[in-house]
C-alpha cells in the first residue's frame, strides 16, 4: 500500500516539475533579431566592422563600454499579417479585383498590418525592467524609442558593448548579435542605435522598392514620422523589388 502511494505521488508531482521547469527554460530563451554585431571576430588579433570593406580593428584597442555611456536606441517592430498584405497590393492594382484602387488611410494600414498595442506595451514593458527611460513609441506602432546606458542595452539586448579606436578616433559598438527574450521575438525586428562609426542616415523621402536597397539595421535607422517609408523597408525585405507600401495609402 506505501510503495503505491509513492509511486502515485511521482506520477503527479515528476510530470509537473517538468512543466515548471520547460516554462522557466521558455522564459528564459532569448531570440536573435536581424541586428547582428557591429565589431565582429576576425581572428585572436583582430576584428572587423560590419560595414562597407570591413576594416579591421586590433583586439588590443577594444575594450568594454563605460556601463555610464548614454545611448538612445531605436526599436523597429515586425509587420502582422504579411501575406494578407501583398494579396492586398495585388489587388489594389488588379482592374479585376473588388479591391481595385481601395486604398488605406494610414490609421486603417495601421489597424491591419502595423504591431498591435499589446505587443508594443510588451517591449515597452521590456525596456522599463532594464532601465530604460524617456520610452516613445512612434504613432504608426512600428517604432519604439528610448534612452539608456550601455548597462541597459547589455541587459535588454545581450549587446556586449564595446568601445575601440578606428582612424585615431573612439568609437562604439555591440560585439554580439542583438537578441531579445523568446515573447518578443516575432515583434521585434532590429535595435537601431548601438554604434556610432557608421553615421545614420534618417528617411527623407519615400523611397522606391526598385531604385533602393535596403540597409543594414545597424547602419540606418528610421525616422518615426515617415509612415509610408517604415513599412516598405519592411515589406521590400520580404518581397523586394516589386510593390511600394506607399502605393496602397490614402494621404
Amino acid at each position: 500500500m506505501k510503495k503505491s502511494c509513492i509511486s502515485t505521488y511521482h506520477k503527479l508531482v515528476l510530470p509537473l516539475a517538468l512543466s515548471l521547469c520547460m516554462t522557466a527554460q521558455a522564459q528564459d530563451a532569448w531570440v536573435a533579431t536581424r541586428t547582428h554585431a557591429g565589431l565582429q571576430g576576425a581572428g585572436s588579433h583582430s576584428f572587423t566592422l560590419a560595414m562597407t570593406h570591413h576594416p579591421l580593428v586590433q583586439a588590443s584597442q577594444i575594450a568594454p563600454l563605460e556601463l555610464s555611456k548614454p545611448l538612445h536606441v531605436s526599436v523597429s517592430l515586425n509587420l502582422r499579417n504579411v501575406t494578407e498584405l501583398e494579396t492586398l497590393l495585388k489587388d489594389l492594382y488588379d482592374r479585376h479585383s473588388p479591391h481595385y484602387q481601395q486604398f488605406l488611410t494610414p490609421e486603417q494600414f495601421k489597424a491591419r498590418f502595423a504591431p498591435t498595442d499589446d505587443q508594443v506595451k510588451a517591449v515597452v514593458v521590456h525596456l522599463t525592467a532594464n532601465g530604460f527611460r524617456n520610452i516613445e513609441v512612434a504613432p504608426n506602432n512600428m517604432l519604439v524609442s528610448a534612452d539608456g546606458s550601455a548597462t541597459t542595452v547589455n541587459a535588454a539586448f545581450h549587446a556586449q558593448m564595446k568601445t575601440f579606436v578606428l582612424k585615431n578616433e573612439r568609437h562604439y559598438a555591440n560585439a554580439a548579435d542583438v537578441a531579445v527574450p523568446a515573447v518578443l521575438g516575432d515583434v521585434v525586428d532590429s535595435v537601431v542605435g548601438l554604434q556610432d562609426y557608421a553615421k545614420p542616415h534618417t528617411l527623407m523621402h519615400r523611397a522606391s522598392i526598385k531604385s533602393t536597397t535596403a540597409a543594414a539595421p545597424a547602419e540606418t535607422p528610421h525616422n518615426p514620422t515617415d509612415f509610408a517609408s517604415i513599412y516598405e523597408r519592411a515589406l521590400r525585405r520580404r518581397r523586394p523589388r516589386q510593390w511600394s507600401v506607399s502605393s496602397l495609402m490614402v494621404t
